[in-house]
């Protein structure tokens, strides 16, 4: 069943103010509209430009991009007409403009109005790719903290409540291009990727393009006073003598004051890793930022994980001690991320070399890989893979990670073939076959390699790097659910 339209009588309009339509309720005057076009004669609405629709004769305008006379279930169209939310009888949902803007604005000559761009890290150092650039259709709503549970569990849907007016993604070099984008001296333009979030207001005029100056859509690394519309996700870090991933949040952006000591307001929480050597089992691992924080209070149970959208397991230099398998598993399989590396196999394999009592949920073990204690080389050379563990279809999502790598020229350097990453100081641990359907490798060792075709692990330092740092959006790893890809 239609909508019925509810009229909303205007304002009183000034007697020295010429009308759109003289003597009709509901329309604005042609300075309100802004409309070269306001007050001529016309026969369709074609004949009336942006803004503005024939009515009686004439070229009028119920509402505009600075002032809307629509009740509050209508929307202003292209053509300065109050719509309903449901056209066709009901049968074709239309997307309302958000009050204040102009949408749809029809161009000559088959032209549109477009948003261009890139979108870099926190840091600005890197562009992003597969960043969600959009005009939200209603303000935006905090988003939830944690790995969303219930209804909204494993669900993007959960972290865009606002919809769009027009949406798009970002290419592997970071660049996009928003078409048909609503005009206006405000237009609120959102970058998003998972939990990281960041609104802008920019000018936007019709019928050309609107680029951004560059550098100017970066995320934030620390959300300024009274910006109610940013977000960072939350990351936990375990520290470890071998490791220390808690230096790559500060590469990417993000800056000291955002750290604290395994719980506070900051977005990055610190707890300390385990030993499990026989001389010092289940002492705390000694690090730059001297938390204090046990990992006892991170991976015990499955709902201390549940706090955090991602977990960064630094490596302790032997296997975990006292790692919590079935945790890590249950807040994986209700969305979270995790990136573990070396001696981690052990969360997933079981300890190999330790006497520990923890074991692997019976679904991971060899089902996700073939594990081993092995060490590696000094240097190898990675391939990133293209193809789809066990078949010979693309793998989308390393097409993509293989365009990045070469847009900010990580390939080919420090002695490695062309087209291949270098790494330094890797570790085998895991070797991922067509029988392993679970997994998919994302980098391989090349030939050269003392283990050929294994998953290389490279040390995180907190010195500078040579090779170009991987946003925190970008897919590491994966095995099972097990990294930061979404």
């Amino acid at each position: 069943m239609r909508t019925m339209r509810v009229a909303v009588l205007p304002v009183l309009l000034a007697a020295s103010l010429a009308a759109c339509h003289h003597g009709s309720p509901g329309h604005l005057t042609c300075t309100e509209t802004g409309g070269a076009k306001c007050g001529t004669t016309c026969t369709t609405t074609d004949d009336c430009g942006a803004g503005l629709f024939c009515s009686s004769g004439l070229c009028t305008a119920e509402c505009s991009a600075t002032k809307s006379n629509c009740s509050s279930d209508q929307y202003c169209d292209a053509h300065g007409q109050c719509q309903d939310s449901m056209t066709n009888g009901g049968d074709l949902a239309v997307v309302p403009c958000p009050a204040g803007l102009m949408c749809s604005v029809p161009c000559t000559g088959g032209g549109t109005t477009t948003i261009s761009g890139k979108v870099y890290d926190p840091a600005m150092k890197n562009p992003l790719y597969n960043v969600s650039v959009y005009v939200p259709q209603n303000p935006l709503q905090p988003l939830p903290k944690g790995v969303p549970t219930g209804a909204d569990a494993c669900s993007c849907g959960a972290l865009y409540q606002s919809g769009a007016v027009v949406s798009t993604s970002t290419a592997e070099d970071g660049s996009f291009t928003l078409t048909n984008a609503p005009v206006g001296s405000s237009v609120p333009l959102v970058i998003q990727i998972g939990k990281w979030r960041r609104q802008v207001n920019i000018n936007v005029t019709s019928c050309q393009d609107n680029p951004q100056a560059d550098k100017s859509l970066a995320f934030l690394g620390t959300i300024p006073a009274g910006d109610t519309t940013s977000n960072i996700p939350d990351i936990a870090v375990s520290t470890g003598s071998a490791d220390t991933l808690e230096c790559l949040m500060q590469r990417i952006g993000i800056p000291a004051s955002e750290y604290v000591d395994g719980s506070g307001t900051g977005h990055v929480h610190v707890f300390s890793g385990g030993k499990s050597g026989a001389s010092d089992v289940g002492t705390p691992e000694k690090h730059s930022l001297g938390t204090t924080s046990s990992y006892q209070n991170l991976w015990s149970t499955q709902d201390q994980l549940m706090a955090y959208d991602i977990v960064l397991l630094s490596c302790e230099g032997e296997e975990t001690y006292n790692a919590n398998p079935p945790a890590l598993e249950a807040y994986l399989n209700a969305g979270g991320r995790v990136f573990a590396s070396h001696f981690h196999y052990s969360w997933f394999s079981g300890p190999l070399e330790t006497t520990q009592s923890y074991s692997a949920p019976s679904d991971w073990g060899n089902n996700l890989a073939t594990w081993s204690t092995s060490d590696g080389d000094n240097q190898t050379s990675g391939i990133i893979e293209t193809t789809l563990n066990g078949s010979s279809s693309p793998f989308p999502k390393g097409v993509s990670l293989q365009k990045w790598l070469t847009n900010v020229d990580a390939l080919g350097q420090n002695g490695a073939p062309a087209g291949e990453l270098p790494i330094s100081d890797p570790r085998y641990n895991a070797l991922v076959t067509a029988t392993n359907t679970p997994s998919q490798a994302w980098i391989t060792a090349d030939s050269s390699a003392s283990t050929p075709g294994s998953p290389p692990r490279k040390r995180a330092a907190c010195s500078p790097s040579a090779v170009p740092r991987p946003p925190a959006s970008t897919p590491i790893s994966r095995t099972s659910r097990l990294g930061m890809n979404s």
